[in-house]
């Protein structure tokens, strides 16, 4: 049985996307880490960090 070239190119998109969403998602982990390690070893600029975060609802304070 041969790949269909579509399926096979749209299978191939999806796991580029999967892989891109995973990427952003790890980048993401690493901000909110190096800021939970900021607000530990610093709380004035923790604090500061901490404001300057969008809310759940994406909007800043």
């Amino acid at each position: 049985m041969e790949a269909n070239p579509k399926e096979f190119a749209s299978l191939q998109n999806q796991q580029e996307i999967t892989q891109a969403q995973r990427i952003k998602d790890l980048q993401k982990q690493a901000e909110v880490d190096a800021i939970k390690e900021t607000i530990a070893q610093d709380p004035v600029a923790g604090a500061i960090l901490e404001a300057q975060q969008p809310t759940a609802d994406g909007v800043r304070p």
